[in-house]
Order: structure tokens, then C-alpha cells, then sequence
């Protein structure tokens, strides 16, 4: 198997209750707990992670904690993107030094870019690392700049470095990925119910926020479908579709965290302005976890 193959969990970051710091311990715990049930990496200050919510010297200790902890035991991904340039290249020039095995990077986000202007932003980056991977991640419904088509070919033919692209936007542009996807340029999937799908296209990459809620099923499902184990695969993504239905919402950070939480792994709490479910909410949660068999009585 390839570096760049297999499962990636996207890892949270569990803040302590209130938002306002990184308890480092449950973080640790975290790391270890994905690495001992068989995922292949780790994509860490994401989306899932809360990545545009924590600054430059935050991020870069989450760097060196992820290094520290994973001691080569799994791939690791730094999520870089800040809206500030020079903060994106003061984290991804960090993770160089700290020895990640890969950087992404979100296009700029809140203010429209167009394709020339994304280029840029990706090109500085690129040059600042040498020739450490840089993958592309895609998720417009959050930047409102998605990266089109004409764009990403441009990168690759400026950007020697840059091994891939995560799809979090939808299946149709996934597979548009898919047609360009060779030796040097890998396709992460990064919708949960779209696995199934995304493989029989030709990945074999995932990139899931839910992959922290049941690692064990999906390094199982990634190992059914590269065997072409199909029905099993399918069987697979139908549990993982079923179990994590009733945690997509607009709280789905606050969602997942809570749901390790049931599972006794401390995801810890969200950071403002992002905010933790209500008791309540974590109630009816719990009960619908247990009606899906995520969770027992």
C-alpha cells in the first residue's frame, strides 16, 4: 500500500470545556487511541479539528504534539490554511521542520477568489516547503472557493510537490478527480456516506470525520473494497451510513465529539464560536446512537 492510502481519520481537537485551551493529554489519548485500532494516517487541524478556529502558535504545538505522539507509527497530514499568508506559511514552514509527511491546504475562504488568485496562495505555499507533499482539500460549502478543475491542472503543472486533492464537496466533482488521479496525484474521499462510491471510481484514500468514531470499520471496509470484496464493502458502508446519520447536522462537531465522549475517548469541547450540544441534546444523541447500535444500553 501506498503512503498516502488507506484511512485517515480527521482528528478533533478537544479543547478544554469553555473553548479556550487544548487539553494535550486527551489530544495524546486521542492519537493513540486511532493508531491502536489500525488507521493507516491522521489529518489533523481540519475542519474536524477546528483548524480555522485555532491560531498559528496553537497549531504548531498541535504539529509537534502529533509528531511526538505518533512517533512514525502513522502518516501524518497537517491541515495549514490560515486567511492570512503569512500565517499559513509560518505553520506549513513548522511542519516541515517538525517532520509531518504531508501538508493541505483549504482555498482562502470568506472573500471570493478567483482561479488566479488561488493559485497564488497555493504557489507561495508550495514554494516555502520544498518538496514535502502538499494535497489540495476541497470544501466549498465551507470556503466558497472551490477549487475548479482549470485551477487545480494549472497547480500541477507550477507545483512539482503537490500530491492530491481531499473531496468534501460532492461525489459529481469527486469523480472528476478520479479521471486525473495517477502514481503522483492521490484522491482522498472526504464524505462519510460516499465511500462505497468513491472506491468502485478507483480511490483508495478516505479522509473521515467518522473514522474517529469507529476506526476498526473503516480500515475494514478499506480492506474489503482493495480486495474487491464488493458486498462486503457495501455491507460496511451501509453501517457506517446507518450509524452516523443521526450526528449529521449543522452541530456536527460539536456532534461527534460528544458521541466519543459516550464511547469513553476524550474528544473533549468545541471553541467559540462553534458551541457544545445541550444536555438535552446530548440526551436524544445518545438515544439515537443506541437505536442505530453505535452505542449499547
Amino acid at each position: 500500500m501506498g503512503k498516502f492510502e488507506g484511512v485517515f481519520p480527521a482528528v478533533p481537537t478537544p479543547f478544554e470545556k469553555g473553548g479556550e485551551t487544548i487539553n494535550e493529554k486527551s489530544f495524546r489519548e486521542i492519537l493513540d487511541f486511532l493508531i491502536g485500532h489500525g488507521v493507516h494516517g491522521l489529518f489533523v487541524t481540519g475542519v474536524t479539528g477546528e483548524g480555522p478556529l485555532i491560531p498559528p502558535a496553537e497549531r504548531k504545538r498541535i504539529i509537534d504534539i502529533t509528531v511526538e505522539q505518533t512517533a512514525g507509527r502513522a502518516v501524518i497530514i497537517i491541515q495549514a490554511s490560515n486567511n492570512l499568508l503569512p500565517d499559513t506559511l509560518d505553520i506549513a514552514r513548522h511542519a516541515v521542520k517538525a517532520g509531518v509527511d504531508g501538508i493541505a491546504l483549504l482555498s482562502p475562504w470568506f472573500y471570493g477568489c478567483d482561479d488566479a488568485a488561488v493559485i497564488a496562495y497555493i504557489q507561495a505555499v508550495s514554494e516555502s516547503i520544498g518538496d514535502l507533499p502538499l494535497f489540495l482539500y476541497n470544501i466549498p460549502g465551507r470556503t466558497g472557493n472551490p477549487y475548479s478543475f482549470k485551477a487545480v491542472l494549472e497547480l500541477r503543472k507550477r507545483c512539482g510537490n503537490i500530491r492530491g486533492i481531499k473531496e468534501s464537496g460532492s461525489l459529481v466533482t469527486m469523480s472528476k478527480w478520479y479521471e486525473i488521479q495517477d502514481e503522483k496525484f492521490r484522491v482522498f474521499c472526504g464524505i462519510d456516506q460516499h465511500e462505497y462510491d468513491a472506491y468502485r471510481l478507483g480511490g483508495q484514500a478516505i479522509v473521515a470525520a467518522f473514522a474517529n468514531w469507529m476506526p476498526e470499520t473503516f480500515v475494514a471496509f478499506h480492506k474489503a473494497a482493495c480486495a474487491g470484496n464488493w458486498e462486503e464493502a457495501r455491507r460496511l458502508q451501509n453501517q457506517i451510513t446507518c450509524q452516523v446519520a443521526p450526528a449529521v447536522n449543522e452541530n456536527l462537531i460539536a456532534n461527534i465529539k460528544a458521541g466519543l465522549r459516550m464511547k469513553g475517548i476524550p474528544a473533549g469541547w468545541c471553541r467559540p464560536p462553534l458551541r457544545d450540544l445541550s444536555k438535552a441534546e446530548e440526551d436524544d444523541l445518545r438515544r439515537k446512537l443506541i437505536e442505530v447500535g453505535f452505542l449499547s444500553n
